[in-house]
């Protein structure tokens, strides 16, 4: 068995997309109610091609997009093969799944919207990131209950520490 140390990982950007939160100062608030209209997807992710995607996926692209902003150009600094990214998931996209099913036992498989159709494999969340970022290293989902998030970070450590990146994007969509 080969013990891999996890090293130190420095967390050096973040970004948060969630009702009633205006960045990490925020996150630990009571949550509050929803208001109609709390993300505008055209503000957090102007330009083309985010209009047909799941909400769970322009929630992950905007965080990130602070994230790599607040890193400081650090991220765009590092080689596109030496950037990985992992995205923890729980239940992100049961809604959407569930949709998909109605829409498959009620009109047929061939009346599923293609933007959303790629995204019943939960690993799309994952590949559309490292799309949005010119992520060519290593590219990870892990979906487990309750602790996906740290189970990230963990592997983001591991990957610094054993030289498969020298920069990861690690988010966690719910």
């Amino acid at each position: 068995m080969v013990t891999v140390s996890t090293g130190e990982l420095a967390v050096v950007g973040m970004g948060m997309v969630a009702p009633g939160v205006c960045g990490p100062a925020d996150a630990l608030a009571p949550a509050g109610a929803a208001a109609p209209g709390w993300f505008e997807a055209e503000v957090a992710l102007p330009g083309r091609g985010y209009r047909r995607l799941p909400d769970a996926c322009k929630y992950l692209l905007a965080a990130s997009r602070l994230a790599v902003g607040d890193a400081g150009g650090r991220f765009a600094r590092t080689e596109r093969e030496h950037r990985g990214a992992a995205v923890a998931i729980n239940n992100t996209g049961a809604a959407l799944l569930e949709a998909m099913d109605r829409t498959i036992m009620r009109e047929g498989a061939a009346q599923m919207s293609p933007s959303s159709s790629p995204f019943i494999a939960m690993s799309s969340f994952a590949s559309r990131l490292s799309m949005e970022h010119d992520i060519t290293g290593f590219n990870l989902s892990v979906n487990s209950p309750v602790t996906a998030g740290l189970e990230a970070l963990q592997i983001a450590a591991r990957a610094v520490a054993a030289g498969r990146a020298r920069a990861v994007l690690v988010g966690a969509v719910e």
